[in-house]
């Protein structure tokens, strides 16, 4: 019996880099494979090492919302943008007064109530 490993390709940019700063460039998107047996980890030190970046949030470009960057979240052909972020940062407080605010755990804000209760 044979096993298969599925794979998925997926082209990723750095978020914030215009189409006029990219005209120069001849592949403004860097493409990797991932595997079925890639865990979060592995998958997180390959984007890392390829943009320099420690912390990070991958963006689905044609969704437009925050992935988890684990292989079953990555869709086969599929372009996101990174999201550089820095690492023990204050997070920025929204001025929502429902708990949980919706728009706080799709950008990762803190409630301004959530640290009251």
């Amino acid at each position: 019996m044979t096993t298969s490993t599925s794979s998925k390709c997926i082209s990723i940019r750095l978020a914030g880099v215009n189409k006029i700063e990219r005209a120069g460039q001849d592949h403004p998107y860097t493409k990797f494979k991932f595997f079925t047996t890639d865990s979060k980890d592995d998958i997180h030190q390959e984007i890392s090492k390829a943009f320099s970046v420690e912390n990070f949030s991958l963006v689905d470009e044609r969704e437009g919302h925050i992935i988890t960057g684990a292989w079953f979240s990555l869709e086969n052909n599929n372009t996101y943008s990174l999201i550089k972020r820095v690492a023990n940062v204050a997070k920025k407080k929204c001025d929502q007064e429902t708990i949980p605010c919706k728009r706080c755990v799709k950008y990762e804000i803190e409630c301004n109530l959530s640290s009251e209760i």
